[in-house]
């Protein structure tokens, strides 16, 4: 597997977990909203760049994982349960 093939594989992955699309991605991620699909037509691709895509999906991942934790902290109790 190359280089792209495993970073597509990482943003597909990504965009499954937090449900979203891939124009949105590649607009928050690299301010391009074709970025994805550019990879997948054999664009090129900077370290850099790799860089900025694998730092913004695990930022996102942490938003995410952070908001779960909050919103089960702060979830009532179910009628039955120990408070």
């Amino acid at each position: 597997m190359t280089t792209i093939e495993a970073l597509l594989a990482d943003i597909s992955a990504f965009l499954r977990d937090v449900e979203m699309a891939e124009t949105t991605f590649g607009r928050h991620a690299v301010n391009d909203g074709k970025f994805v699909g550019r990879l997948r037509s054999g664009a090129g691709v900077t370290v850099g760049t790799i860089d900025r895509v694998r730092a913004y999906m695990a930022a996102e991942r942490e938003k995410v994982r952070a908001a779960a934790e909050a919103a089960t902290a702060t979830a009532p109790a179910a009628p039955g349960e120990a408070s």
